[in-house]
């Protein structure tokens, strides 16, 4: 199952992780439920981001987060897409 807790877009990684928050503090019992419900091995937070045209990509995730993600027994995925280049004439 993939439940999307964000519209944010790709290059917006500060607002997809305030959207999370809120999502995972809101629905944190519901999420404890799902957790243990027979048959469910476990449970990731994805982050679609864009790739940047840079050496050395880094990105991080504040403690709040993670503190949130860790209670839940909720693993963290970062999935980096290419920029998309503007076709050529």
């Amino acid at each position: 199952m993939i439940v999307s807790v964000s519209i944010r877009e790709f290059v917006n990684l500060k607002g997809q992780v305030e959207d999370a928050v809120g999502f995972l503090s809101k629905n944190e019992g519901g999420l404890k439920r799902l957790r243990d419900f027979p048959g469910v091995e476990g449970m990731d937070l994805d982050f679609p981001i864009e790739a940047r045209d840079v050496v050395f990509q880094s990105d991080a995730f504040p403690p709040p987060l993670l503190s949130l993600m860790g209670g839940l027994r909720i693993g963290l995925i970062v999935s980096r897409y290419p920029v998309h280049l503007e076709a050529k004439d």
